[in-house]
């Protein structure tokens, strides 16, 4: 089952959380949130949404500021704040140049600071500089892991449909092949190995399969005889984009035949398809439609519809995706947040503490 929650009520529960915080600060805690984009939800599945669900349910009260991609720009909203004087400073950081000097502004009027590092871009030597500050990050260390549990689960669910040429064996493209593609092959291929993963082949009897590389370059996708292969994997949503243009270019993966379908396991949930096609224009729609699961193109309707990688999959499009998990994220802000704002120990009930750092595992998004 997809990892989604439901745009209506999604956006009814955020609405009930800004209702709630509109009316007067929960325990009288103003938290200043600061966003490297927007500083609002323009999706039910963003990292905003679930900071909205988080702070609600750690009952804290605060507010979103974005900064729209400009360092400067955030680096100036962090000092208002602090002079102002916020309960706490949340930033999602534009610049690691400017970590430093958001953290030292804190630290001299003693104002918490909790940095939310999904790339990857806060120094350690910044954290460390001041016993009010932490760090929450997605760790990568267990993309390639989080990946292989997804490719080993996904062929014992299907190896019937998967295996075309019942050899027994997966065969597999990788686009744009790096330490993620084959750590998480490896990982696949140590679990495909246990008793729990043994599959049914063509004679019945319970066998280990295993995933093996293709012997083909994947650099002209165009080119490529998709019957001949099982599975494509990619390291990045881009990646996995790229790939399905090209698998639609030749009628897969379109959910219009079930037989032309070849699974895409990816990266990353965020690469926007609706913009694509927005962009492409009506007299284009034709050649990309399949990309967002639209039959006609309805201007209005595509204003209303939200399309990034996570909601095609299981759409007859991808496979599945491997994803930082928000809601995690933003609960160990939220109760970090919270500690500190009650003067209690800042990793006060927080799985996952390694220094000052919270590590957030990344998770599987499937059908």
């Amino acid at each position: 089952m997809k990892r989604i929650v439901s745009i209506v009520l999604a956006v009814l529960f955020s609405l009930s959380v800004f209702a709630l915080v509109g009316c007067g600060n929960i325990n009288d805690a103003d938290v200043v949130i600061l966003w490297k984009d927007e500083g609002v939800a323009t999706n039910p599945n963003s990292l905003i949404n679930s900071m909205d669900r988080a702070m609600y349910i750690e009952k804290v009260g605060y507010t979103h500021m974005g900064a729209k991609g400009n360092a400067d720009e955030q680096l100036k909203q962090a000092k208002e704040a602090v002079e102002s004087g916020c309960a706490a400073l949340v930033v999602e950081l534009i610049n690691p140049l400017h970590a430093q000097e958001i953290v030292e502004s804190a630290k001299a009027k003693e104002i918490p600071v909790v940095f939310i590092d999904t790339l990857q871009l806060v120094p350690d030597a910044v954290v460390a500089s001041y016993d009010k500050c932490a760090v929450v990050r997605a760790d990568l260390t267990t993309v390639a892991d989080a990946k292989g549990e997804l490719i080993a689960d996904y062929i014992k669910a299907n190896f019937k449909k998967l295996d075309k040429n019942e050899d027994g064996k997966i065969t597999y493209l990788a686009h744009d092949l790096g330490v993620i593609s084959t750590g998480a092959v490896k990982k696949a291929n140590e679990l495909l190995a246990t008793e729990d993963y043994a599959v049914k082949g063509a004679d019945k009897k319970e066998i280990n399969t295993t995933v093996e590389a293709a012997d083909v370059s994947i650099t002209d996708l165009l080119k490529i005889d998709f019957t001949q292969y099982e599975l494509i994997l990619t390291a990045t949503d881009y990646d996995a984009f790229t790939v399905l243009q090209a698998l639609q270019a030749k009628d897969y993966n379109t959910d219009k035949l079930t037989t032309h379908f070849v699974p895409v396991i990816t990266v990353g949930d965020s690469v926007d398809y609706k913009a694509y096609v927005v962009e492409q224009g009506k007299e284009n729609y034709e050649n990309n439609k399949y990309l967002v699961d639209l039959t006609v193109v309805d201007e209005a309707d595509l204003d209303e519809m939200i399309y990034t990688t996570r909601n095609v999959v299981g759409a007859g499009r991808l496979a599945g995706t491997v994803i930082a998990d928000d809601d995690a994220i933003a609960g160990a802000v939220a109760k970090i947040v919270r500690n500190m704002i009650k003067e209690k120990d800042m990793f006060d009930g927080i799985e996952g503490v390694d220094g000052k750092t919270v590590k957030i595992r990344y998770i599987a998004l499937t059908e």
